[in-house]
């Protein structure tokens, strides 16, 4: 695979798509997704599945009829720079609204305190939420 200067990653901004974004090469197939000025990765309007600073594994993959024009997609986190809790809140937010991932872990203990602290933000209405993390969130009233 050659050195790419942007990756796409899958993105929620009011649909799901894929956005290129600013990456560095780091080893073999693995890139670090840079700051850039496109999207606000605090932004919960904005899901992003990767975020500034993440490592990740990109495979070059055909996607919007392109036969001849495969592209770099990030397709697995390898090292991320937030802790365990903001990125399992992030991943947790990401999950809810792209349905055909699997949902998080929801044993480990960054899983069940993002899942409070985005019970707490909805129920306060203070912080923007999909509706579909509204759902996700109601569905689990035990956690």
């Amino acid at each position: 695979m050659s050195v790419h200067e942007r990756a796409y990653v899958r993105v929620v901004d009011g649909c799901p798509c894929y956005i290129p974004l600013p990456v560095e090469h780091v080893s073999a197939d693995q890139y670090r997704f840079l700051e850039n000025d496109e999207f606000d990765p605090t932004d919960t309007a904005e899901l992003l599945e990767f975020l500034p600073g993440d490592v990740v594994e990109v495979e070059e993959r055909l996607f919007g009829g392109q036969a001849d024009d495969p592209k770099p997609i990030a397709v697995r986190l390898i090292d991320s720079a937030l802790s365990a809790t903001e990125r399992a809140y992030w991943t947790v937010l990401f999950s809810a609204v792209w349905p055909a991932d699997p949902v998080v872990d929801l044993n480990s203990d960054a899983a069940r305190n993002a899942i409070h602290r985005i019970a707490s933000e909805v129920q306060q209405g203070e912080v923007f939420h999909y509706p579909a993390v509204k759902v996700w969130i109601a569905r689990r009233p035990g956690l």
